[in-house]
């Protein structure tokens, strides 16, 4: 099959709204933010977008234990148009369960030759790839590892560039945030500056106690975030190599598991004032 480079991949109403079609195959996409902010919700709706509008296949790489079956089935049954065959379209949504960089990159790199073979289906249709999260696999490498942590988070970085470029794969994948009181939001990325420069895009999600007014002075995440609640999440472009930074989209997670954009909210920019 033959691939074209630089295409936006089916996303949600969120992303969609936010970066202008969704997010751009060829290129990697961060979703950063604190816990219960939504970047896993976000993720079951990439997957269930990525597989309903098209023949596309997804590979989602879970790290965190935050996928969820029931969850995307919701998510799926409850997405226009209706009466899709959700047994079939799941079928094409692969999840992978990995708990260190090593199994990762073997991960990675047999997928890339098997997309490059068209070794099935499944692969000769890869156009999205989710990690959720890459926080885990890669912060205990960083601490007194001296240099080495280092060169194995360039070394992911690299491979994940060439799938994305390679093969013209959407590559998204989660991370963590850390306070810094120099930001005006008083986070920050995890992973220091050497990942900083990784992604193409970087967008952040902030959870209910983080709206647009409280975000820079409330840096501290809810008190329990395992437990994603239904409602108002602000998603704010930061970093974009094709679009303009700073940009916001109000979204909702409905009752139905769903990432919307929120219906009489859909974009505005924030300014703030340091």
């Amino acid at each position: 099959m033959e691939r074209s480079w630089g295409h936006h991949c089916p996303s949600s109403d969120c992303l969609d709204t936010l970066l202008g079609g969704g997010v751009m195959t060829g290129e990697l996409t961060e979703l950063t933010g604190v816990p219960a902010s939504g970047k896993t919700q976000l993720c079951h709706s990439l997957a269930v977008a990525g597989v309903l509008h098209s023949n596309s296949t997804v590979l989602w790489v879970d790290s965190t234990g935050g996928f969820s079956a029931t969850r995307l089935h919701s998510v799926l049954t409850n997405t226009p148009p209706s009466g899709q065959a959700s047994e079939r379209m799941l079928e094409r949504i692969k999840v992978h369960r990995l708990f260190n960089l090593f199994d990762l990159m073997n991960l990675l790199e047999a997928t890339s030759k098997q997309v490059s073979n068209q070794t099935d289906w499944f692969h000769a249709n890869l156009h999205l790839v989710l990690i959720d999260s890459v926080t885990p696999l890669l912060s205990p490498l960083l601490g007194g590892h001296g240099g080495q942590g280092h060169a194995l988070l360039s070394c992911l970085a690299a491979l994940l560039r060439s799938i994305a470029h390679e093969h013209s794969i959407a590559v998204v994948y989660t991370n963590n945030t850390v306070s810094d009181m120099t930001k005006s939001e008083g986070v920050k990325p995890s992973l220091g500056q050497t990942w900083a420069c990784v992604p193409h895009t970087r967008v952040s999600l902030s959870p209910p106690s983080h709206s647009a007014a409280s975000w820079p002075h409330h840096p501290q995440p809810p008190s329990s975030p395992q437990v994603v609640e239904s409602g108002e999440r602000v998603a704010k472009l930061t970093k974009s190599s094709r679009l303009a930074v700073d940009v916001c989209t109000s979204c909702v997670i409905t009752d139905r598991a769903s990432f919307q954009t929120h219906p009489t909210r859909p974009n505005f920019t924030v300014v703030y004032k340091i």
